[in-house]
């Protein structure tokens, strides 16, 4: 009867202590699901920050390939300068052509004047 007794009391102990780690073990794995939720967010956050450090890469590197604003409008004042220099040489090329076509009507008109003056002169017979 102790020796049962004893038994009993002993199984009361295991089933105490197995109870007991049971909830310790069902606290720790609650414990770790939330931690792999926790670290799946941050490995989330991780992957979306490494993208856009890559995006951000690509599209330095895309800028980077073009010359300065400072340069760019460095050249653009030049190509104007050089525009206007045209512009100007062209408007000149064409006021001397303009001079040169009053010059050649003149000569013409002379010609067919000297022309008609020779045609009306009586011949020496």
């Amino acid at each position: 009867q102790i020796q049962a007794e004893c038994q009993r009391s002993g199984l009361s102990q295991d089933k105490e202590q197995f109870e007991q780690q049971t909830q310790e073990i069902e606290t720790e794995c609650a414990h770790l699901v939330e931690e792999i939720s926790s670290l799946k967010r941050e490995l989330i956050e991780a992957r979306k920050e490494k993208r856009q450090q890559e995006e951000y890469q690509a599209m330095l590197s895309m800028i980077e390939r073009y010359p300065s604003r400072q340069e760019t409008r460095r050249r653009i004042e030049k190509l104007q300068g050089e525009i206007q220099q045209y512009e100007a040489e062209c408007q000149s090329l064409e006021e001397q052509k303009a001079h040169r076509n009053k010059q050649i009507q003149v000569v013409l008109s002379d010609t067919q004047e000297l022309i008609a003056v020779l045609e009306n002169k009586p011949r020496p017979a």
